[in-house]
């Protein structure tokens, strides 16, 4: 079942809904990619979503940006009339952008000012004080001039999100972000993903690293066309729905350390 209503979780309330989802399907020609998928996400909730390759987690984000209109069912953003978004900020795989293009850093952050600024407008005053305080929010003010084929890997995702901030975006979609990682580049993220929980900022991400999203995010979607389940980590990863999805005897046990998948496979190698 999953939890219908904005919650207590991991020490945040979430006092306020933010998006909906009712029944929401969406077909390639006669193949079904999602199929009923029915949830509620909370203004500033850090929620992820896990499945085997090609169990519709793409098709569910490009829902949600507007990329893609459903095939049936319903999406709404509270405060927002219907077919209308708040600014929704994507945050692509690493390996999905042409790192040689020769741009800074500032240059890419100043792109989340692009609906402010206009096709041939320039960056006012205010424009470059928001980019500014984006940097330095995920402290990459000191390597603003620098390129981005220059970066290294936890770098270049605090770029994106540097980007989101000064978009303004009230939401934060993010594709494998954690993948490739060192341990202290992961921490840097996730401080900044701190960093928008306290801007009531939702972040919504796809991994496939079932250890990361049991340890580190309020709620877990587990997804294979249809949702299997949406709620805490500890309620979604029992080893009946982990072997519905992955097919495999798979449970999460919990260390000292922080969470660990056990069984016949290693989960986080399906993705």
């Amino acid at each position: 079942m999953t939890t219908p209503q904005c919650f207590l979780a991991a020490n945040h309330l979430h006092h306020d809904k933010f998006l909906s989802a009712h029944e929401l399907s969406f077909s390639y020609g006669p193949v079904t990619a999602l199929k009923d998928v029915s949830f509620e996400l909370c203004k500033g909730e850090r929620s992820a979503v896990v499945g085997p390759n090609g169990a519709g987690k793409s098709t569910l984000f490009k829902l949600i940006v507007g990329l893609l209109a459903p095939t049936r069912g319903t999406l709404s953003f509270e405060g927002y009339d219907s077919g209308q978004r708040p600014p929704i900020a994507y945050v692509p795989q690493r390996n999905d952008v042409d790192w040689r293009f020769p741009l800074s850093v500032r240059d890419v952050v100043m792109m989340g000012r692009a609906a402010h600024i206009g096709l041939f407008g320039r960056p006012s005053a205010e424009d470059r004080r928001v980019v500014e305080e984006a940097l330095v929010h995920v402290r990459l003010d000191g390597l603003a001039d620098r390129q981005i084929n220059a970066l290294s890997g936890g770098q270049q995702q605090r770029m994106f999100i540097a980007q989101a901030l000064a978009q303004q975006a009230k939401m934060v979609l993010m594709d494998e972000p954690l993948n490739g990682l060192d341990l202290k580049a992961q921490q840097d993220v996730y401080a900044v993903l701190d960093f928008l929980r306290e801007q009531e900022v939702t972040v919504f991400i796809s991994t496939h690293d079932l250890d990361q999203a049991a340890a580190h995010f309020d709620r877990v979607m587990l997804l294979n066309h249809t949702m299997q389940d949406f709620d805490v980590p500890t309620r979604v990863f029992t080893p009946d729905q982990l072997s519905a999805v992955y097919g495999a005897g798979l449970r999460l046990v919990q260390t000292d350390e922080g969470y660990l998948l056990v069984g016949d496979e290693v989960a986080h190698s399906h993705g």
